[in-house]
């Protein structure tokens, strides 16, 4: 959540650029950030993820990574069209920064790791496994 905070942040700084130079020293520290965090999030979801549904729980991570983008792309391009790029860039750095700190602020406490990630050590038993 940090690494997605710092991400938006910068994102809010390049949209205040003044000229290419310095929006070009920027560019390279949104990448490698939003890699890091990317590759981190990715990483823990499938290290944390019992080998049994990975498969199933990494089609719905990416479904929800990736399936925002034909229903938000949209929106972007008619505010660039309307308020600009500038602006547009700021806002969507802005809305990335409140939705992670208000993730992180909700969470930050709550990160405890289970003793073991298998299913059936994180599942509630079934009725049937109670009778045994």
């Amino acid at each position: 959540m940090v690494g997605s905070m710092i991400f938006s942040a910068v994102l809010i700084l390049s949209a205040f650029a003044p000229n290419y130079l310095i929006y070009s020293i920027l560019l390279p520290i949104i990448g490698c950030v939003a890699l890091l965090t990317f590759i981190g999030a990715n990483t823990m979801v499938q290290l944390r993820t019992d080998s049994q549904i990975r498969g199933r729980v990494m089609g719905i991570y990416l479904t929800v990574f990736l399936g925002g983008t034909p229903i938000v792309s949209p929106f972007i391009g008619i505010m660039t069209q309307e308020v600009g790029t500038r602006p547009t860039v700021a806002i969507c750095g802005l809305i990335s920064l409140l939705a992670a700190t208000a993730t992180f602020v909700k969470f930050k406490d709550k990160g405890q790791e289970p003793d073991s990630f298998a299913i059936a050590d994180v599942l509630e038993p079934t009725y049937e496994n109670k009778k045994d």
